[in-house]
């Protein structure tokens, strides 16, 4: 509860008390390393030395299940592909991997899928149809489900939870599989010796930090793809055209919006008093959580009046939501993912911050690959003049916005065919490398 409140030194602190009493404790460590992400001067350095910290109290002590495997070592043969995670249902880390599922070959890959969702949902019941075989691993311990995916023979097994609630990594410390990684839900790594890729791209990850990851980096077209929800409406007019006075909006989960974000925002909001900001959030269902904000930003001299929230809604209305704002801010330093992706698709450009650490890097790599890098702030005074300019000029936020979709499916944002190829090129040179280096 505390870093949902934006109280994350404190939940930190927490965390590690709880580890002091528990150090084996694997969930809650990961818990404390998820909330790391959105600590204001975070490097890529402290998040990767997080990361070899869980591998040597959790990884380490795995070494001794590790055993020999029994796939056949043949380049070319069909692979079985095993996906594993708690998000086999609506929310958007199934965004970014449900048209992967669905639009592999075949031919050449079997997809084995380990489901830790308790309540499945309509994005469950699609994904289990995409399955070759799929396995509900709710309550199974980690020896049960290592020797299941062993039992299965799977070639490459691909983690798509990363630290967030619900993941099985300690599984993934038994090696089950003979090539393991991580992708799509969290694109800076996991850290355990047992993973021996991460699919990324070059500006989530740099070249000059990679040699601080435990993994190898796996560069794709971007660090997540994503297909146009058949749901969603049309693009709507910009706001600003009807009203007079432009929206500026975000659309992420609240307990991204940390104290620096709601200061620069402010004062953004200061240098446009011809502009309000929309935040959108199932947490604002609570009238205290609206206090909260309220109160945040009139500490920084905004009043209540220019501050609009909505809560939960289906995921139709939320999109629909898009259509009330003109500029979409991207909070830091844990950008948005699938939210960014989402806000282009409804024409709603984004305004980001290339930060420091690699959850900082990700909607300045989606506006780079759609063609929009001038988008992408290197510093706070940038953010905010990029912001305040792009909102001056109405006339071609409303050109940008009526040819988003187009430039969006253009872009290996939105191409899922060329995307889901380059995934596959990629399986079959880890599988390849594994074959040729004898494991």
């Amino acid at each position: 509860m505390l870093t949902v409140t934006g109280k994350v030194e404190q939940g930190l602190a927490a965390y590690r008390r709880a580890l002091t009493i528990d150090p084996a404790w694997a969930e809650t460590h990961s818990d404390m390393i998820f909330a790391m992400d959105v600590l204001p001067e975070v490097t890529t350095a402290d998040l990767q030395a997080a990361r070899r910290a869980f591998n040597r109290r959790h990884g380490v002590p795995r070494r001794c299940f590790h055993k020999p495997f029994a796939n056949v070592r043949d380049p070319d043969r069909v692979l079985r592909i095993g996906s594993v995670t708690a998000d086999f249902r609506m929310n958007s880390a199934a965004f970014a991997f449900e048209p992967i599922l669905r639009e592999m070959d075949r031919q050449a890959y079997e997809i084995y899928c380990y489901s830790g969702v308790i309540i499945e949902d309509e994005m469950t019941a699609r994904c289990r149809a995409l399955a070759t075989a799929w396995r509900r691993t709710v309550g199974m311990d980690e020896e049960t489900l290592a020797d299941l995916i062993r039992a299965d023979g799977v070639d490459i097994l691909v983690d798509m939870s990363g630290h967030s609630s619900g993941n099985r990594l300690t599984v993934f410390a038994r090696r089950p599989a003979p090539v393991q990684l991580s992708a799509w839900t969290h694109p800076h790594g996991i850290g355990l010796e047992t993973m021996d890729y991460v699919f990324s791209d070059p500006v989530t990850i740099p070249a000059s930090e990679r040699g601080l990851f435990m993994e190898r980096i796996c560069d794709l077209p971007l660090v997540i793809p994503f297909r146009s929800p058949h749901e969603a409406p049309l693009v709507a007019p910009p706001p600003s055209i009807r009203s007079g006075r432009t929206t500026f909006g975000c659309l992420n989960r609240l307990t991204k919006v940390t104290a620096p974000v709601v200061a620069l925002w402010a004062r953004l909001l200061r240098l446009c008093p011809d502009a309000d900001l929309l935040l959108k959030d199932r947490s604002l269902n609570d009238p205290a959580e609206r206090r909260r904000m309220t109160d945040s930003f009139a500490r920084h001299g905004i009043p209540a009046e220019r501050l609009r929230f909505m809560g939960s809604s289906n995921r139709y209305d939320h999109l629909a939501a898009y259509g009330g704002v003109d500029i979409a801010l991207d909070p830091f330093p844990l950008n948005g993912g699938v939210t960014t992706m989402e806000a282009l698709w409804m024409g709603v450009p984004v305004v980001a911050m290339l930060g420091k650490a690699t959850p900082a890097r990700v909607s300045a790599a989606i506006m780079t690959s759609i063609g929009l890098p001038d988008w992408a702030a290197e510093n706070p005074d940038d953010y905010v003049a990029i912001a305040a300019a792009k909102a001056a000029d109405r006339a071609e936020l409303a050109t940008l916005r009526s040819g988003m979709r187009e430039l969006f499916l253009k872009s290996p944002a939105g191409d899922i065919g060329l995307y889901t190829r380059a995934v596959e090129r990629a399986y079959r040179d880890m599988w390849r490398r594994w074959c040729r280096e004898g494991g």
